[in-house]
């Protein structure tokens, strides 16, 4: 029989209108009798907190159909067996609450033990990053395997980066964007990942085999995203990644930096102009371009070339009608440098992809510095009133001799004795492999 003073919480119930105080009513049953009469003559949500209230696991379960995924995950956190919690870490609907269910369980061993037994990386993802004791996240970071796994979720939990010597040569209003092409033999393991510090992306690239592609968020020349891109690179080497001849390894620099027709015109002409020269010059000493650069970074096509060179951009009243021109004339995305992003508002680039796949630090940024300077010089010469400037950059169009392109423009680009040393040995030690060019 029912105690009197559970009669009349049971009767307070049926009768009270304030919500808030139903549920004070609810809590202070103790039968599951009346409790579960009381599930069946109200509402779900009323329902949930009576079924809450029960002491008995197995007429809890009676009653998970009633309700959603979440709400059977509250009913299922209050069981006081924990083997009964145990049942529903196999059972598909509660993929996505295993950490949830675990830390109902509260048994660390049992963690560990779950944790090294699934072969799913998704769910170790979640386990750690649910997990609020440092200690024991530490413990599972360190028994992840493959060990990048373990690095690359570390990532994502806000790393110290360190500080990176450099100059501020490169001016900063210019934004710049990775694609970094490499292979690693758990790829499959670093796909499920989807990211490094949380928003540099990790994508399949089909072109590559065992390959990923590691895409970086949009980036300045300045010291925290130079740190950014310090750390990846370091993190990838020290996880064996690797490049081979069918990785790329592109740069997107914003197009957004030109601010008129005349500033993109000169930087294309100047571009068509020592095309050949950058394919040399855009990789690391001693290297050829990588077999795939006529498949996938082929050189500008005769019809660009001519619009570049013939057509009298001055004409022009904007820039738009400039840019439509010119992307005409690119019919898909596979030259050396890519003009039909420009435009597009989630990526309005222009992408330089003739550099070979990289993932050497100081390689990369010599890479982004080069092309950076490009659009600067393209930008200062439209304009400028230097003779010095100016003649540079009229003997550099007008040449056809090689050596004397590549003295005028390290002279034209840049004021740093190393950083043209740099450049220097880039041509000579690349010239003579990449005679085909």
């Amino acid at each position: 029989m029912f105690g009197s003073k559970e009669i009349e919480l049971y009767n307070n119930i049926q009768n009270e209108k304030d919500y808030e105080q139903k549920i004070k009513y609810v809590s202070l049953i103790k039968s599951d009798e009346l409790l579960e009469k009381l599930v069946n003559e109200n509402s779900l949500s009323l329902s949930l907190v009576a079924i809450n209230s029960m002491s008995n696991d197995a007429l809890k379960m009676k009653y998970l159909y009633m309700f959603s995924t979440i709400d059977k995950i509250k009913i299922i956190s209050s069981f006081t067996n924990k083997d009964n919690i145990k049942s529903f870490l196999f059972q598909k609907e509660f993929y996505n609450y295993i950490p949830v269910l675990l830390k109902c369980i509260n048994d660390y061993n049992y963690t560990f033990d779950f944790f090294m037994n699934t072969k799913d990386i998704d769910i170790k993802k979640q386990i750690i990053e649910y997990e609020d004791n440092v200690y024991f996240k530490n413990v599972l970071l360190d028994n992840i395997s493959p060990r990048v796994i373990g690095d690359i979720i570390k990532s994502n939990d806000n790393p110290k980066l360190e500080n990176v010597l450099m100059n501020y040569d490169v001016d900063t209003r210019i934004t710049f964007g990775l694609e970094l092409e490499c292979l690693t033999e758990n790829y499959k393991e670093v796909l499920n990942c989807e990211n490094i510090l949380k928003n540099w992306k990790i994508t399949q690239d089909a072109s590559v085999k065992k390959g990923v592609e590691i895409i970086s968020p949009v980036l300045n020349y300045d010291q925290e995203s130079i740190k950014e891109l310090k750390y990846v690179c370091e993190m990838l080497a020290r996880n064996n990644f690797s490049v081979d001849n069918t990785c790329g390894g592109h740069v997107h620099l914003g197009f957004d930096y030109f601010e008129d027709v005349f500033e993109y015109a000169t930087f294309l002409t100047l571009y068509s102009r020592i095309e050949n020269l950058l394919y040399i010059i855009g990789n690391r000493s001693g290297t050829t371009t990588r077999d795939g650069f006529s498949e996938f970074a082929i050189f500008l096509n005769d019809d660009t070339l001519n619009i570049v060179n013939n057509i009298n951009y001055a004409k022009f009243n904007s820039m738009d009608s400039y840019v439509d021109l010119i992307k005409g004339t690119q019919y898909h995305k596979f030259y050396g440098l890519n003009l039909t992003n420009i435009g597009n508002k989630e990526k309005n680039t222009i992408e330089f992809r003739f550099p070979n796949g990289e993932l050497d630090f100081n390689e990369i940024i010599h890479n982004i510095k080069l092309f950076a300077k490009l659009f600067e010089v393209s930008k200062e010469i439209t304009y400028t009133r230097d003779k010095k400037l100016l003649s540079l950059y009229r003997d550099i169009i007008s040449s056809y001799d090689m050596y004397m392109q590549i003295e005028n423009l390290l002279d034209l680009l840049f004021d740093n004795d190393l950083d043209k040393e740099f450049y220097m040995d880039r041509y000579e030690q690349n010239v003579e492999l990449n005679y085909y060019i």
